[in-house]
């Protein structure tokens, strides 16, 4: 499009971000690996982030009223921004270093989940492999031949767990793996790496124009997640695999929502689920949305649509994950990792040897309403220190005895308690948007919002909520129908206080709170993250209802 028929506003807020994200890039070298935790600036790179969340909080509403042109404005400096963050070093938070090890596992023709990374190194560290094990001793020497590798297994986080990622991401970092030369060093094998997760960013947007055309939204709105500050981080910064889900799920709903406006063309109702169904073989989460297009499908299309499209996602599903669900762990227990010097959640329990085992029945983080279930659960000895104990914690001491020294089972009661309340809100929503489907863009977006919600409920009631969990959601953010979601990724990037919390404020009485830094992440700071914008939401819904006329109160509003 032509630049005269972008708003200036646009172009002042392009500049604006791009000198954020240039200033990101140049201080790279600064919060790298190899500098101390307590030398690197946090909080200056967290505050260029939340400046880059206010120019975002400017320019949409500009977006949005821009020229309907203005998409593909929106797609070129989208590009300029992940560029820029493409070269720089991962802010804190390493995954993508497992990402490399595992795809050059595969590359080899080798089982990511038969192995630990701590298994490889020990082998290193040894200069031999014990029991005639072929495959052992092949990674062994690649990691020999290609110094790199080796540098990389040393680097992963939870090294001492299998593999916790599925075969879908394992096939996008063995593509990787096998596209980059073998004389690269760590450091071009992570930017090779981010470009192809990258490739699945870009298609979320590109999926995010269809959708609003779909629904006759205004092309700016693209900007809500071409621009979204968290996303550029955690993907073109970080390099966090879930963009592959992302984009695969991001492209069936806009296959499902053309499926919806014209149910006659049933092929492409079993493509979406079929996109589905890999993309849950890439991050498992997008398998919430399955009880949404499933009802959507039996509404608009029949029964027949509805099964076909729901034994294709099954069967594509069970195939793209068998890989990962018989692989045969090895006996590995949980050990700190010192990647980053930063110890896991507080009263660890042992780990299963499998990464995935352990992340579904130990892993919390950066958790509100789980943590709130759980600490109320669980039980710890009455000589516990109140500089570790949560201040939340109100229930008798005689409610959680039954839990003394089995904190797996207190967990476990939790799950089931908030899985519970989201399937019911998963059912709900999904129920009550394909009964309003009529094949009008209304009805689409009151459909993508119950997407939406769906997601964002997920997250929030998970005991695991990594900021980069939330990008889940930010491609339907346009449909969210509450600017506090808006809102959300910015508080999500609190997360991130808590390596400078944990390195600078070692002893208690942070804040006037008996806990020091690392207590008070684990017990303060969620509460700071998340409960304004429960409290935003609170208010919206409560506004709204009281304008509603009397015979409307009870009926489902747009901002929760």
């Amino acid at each position: 499009m032509k630049p005269t028929s972008v708003p200036a506003g646009l172009w002042l807020a392009f500049a604006g971000s791009a000198a954020v994200y240039s200033l990101l890039l140049a201080m790279g070298p600064r919060y790298d690996l190899p500098v101390p935790v307590a030398e690197r600036p946090l909080l200056t790179v967290l505050g260029l982030y939340f400046l880059a969340y206010a120019i975002y909080f400017v320019a949409l509403p500009l977006a949005i009223r821009a020229p309907r042109g203005v998409a593909g404005w929106v797609i070129g400096t989208s590009l300029i921004f992940r560029l820029l963050l493409a070269p720089t070093p991962p802010y804190q938070e390493i995954d993508i270093y497992r990402y490399l090890w595992d795809g050059a596992v595969v590359a080899e023709g080798e089982n990511p989940y038969a192995y630990t990374p701590e298994r490889i190194v020990a082998a290193l560290n040894e200069s031999q492999t014990k029991g005639g094990d072929s495959s052992l001793e092949r990674l062994v020497v690649v990691a020999q031949e290609e110094p790199a590798l080796g540098e990389i297994a040393r680097t992963i986080h939870y090294g001492e767990l299998t593999s916790p990622y599925p075969p879908v991401s394992q096939g996008v970092f063995a593509a990787a793996a096998m596209t980059s030369p073998r004389a690269w060093d760590a450091r071009w094998r992570l930017v090779w790496l981010k470009a192809w997760l990258t490739l699945f960013d870009v298609a979320t947007l590109l999926a995010v124009i269809d959708l609003l055309r779909t629904c006759r939204l205004p092309a700016g709105w693209a900007l809500a997640y071409g621009w979204c500050p968290l996303v550029l981080k955690e993907i073109a910064g970080s390099g966090h695999l879930d963009s592959i889900a992302i984009g695969l799920t991001a492209l069936a709903l806009a296959l499902a929502a053309r499926a919806l406006r014209e149910p006659e063309r049933w092929g492409i109702a079993i493509s979406s689920t079929t996109l589905l169904a890999f993309g849950v073989g890439a991050k498992l989460y997008p398998v919430v949305l399955a009880p949404l297009l499933a009802f959507a499908f039996l509404r608009r299309g029949g029964w027949r649509v509805a099964l076909w499209g729901t034994v294709v996602f099954v069967a594509v599903t069970a195939l793209t994950l068998a890989p990962m669900l018989i692989a045969p762990p090895g006996p590995v227990a949980m050990q700190d990792s010192d990647a980053e010097s930063i110890p896991p959640p507080p009263d660890a329990e042992e780990a299963s040897p499998s990464g995935l085992n352990a992340f579904l029945t130990q892993w919390e983080m950066n958790d509100l309403l789980f943590m709130l279930v759980y600490e109320n659960v669980r039980w710890r000895p009455d000589d516990t220190p109140h500089a570790t104990t949560p201040w939340f914690d109100v229930t008798p001491a005689v409610w959680s005895e039954r839990y003394q020294g089995r904190d797996d089972q207190a967990f476990a009661l939790t799950r089931a308690v908030t899985g519970a309340l989201f399937a019911l809100v998963a059912i709900v929503l999904a129920w009550r948007a394909a009964s309003r489907l009529d094949g009008s863009t209304k009805s689409l977006r009151t459909w993508l919002r119950a997407a939406f919600l769906t997601l964002a409920w997920f997250w929030l009631l998970a005991p695991t909520q990594n900021p980069w969990y939330w990008c889940w959601a930010a491609p339907l953010l346009p449909w969210a129908g509450s600017r506090a979601w808006l809102a959300m990724g910015a508080f999500a990037l609190l997360y991130y206080l808590r390596f400078w919390l944990q390195t600078h404020l070692p002893h208690p009485g942070v804040m006037g709170t008996p806990y020091n830094g690392e207590y008070f992440f684990y017990y303060v700071l969620p509460w700071l993250e998340y409960g304004p914008i429960f409290a935003w939401l609170g208010y919206e819904q409560l506004i709204s209802c009281r304008r509603m006329p009397p015979e409307c109160v009870g009926r489902r509003t747009d901002s929760a």
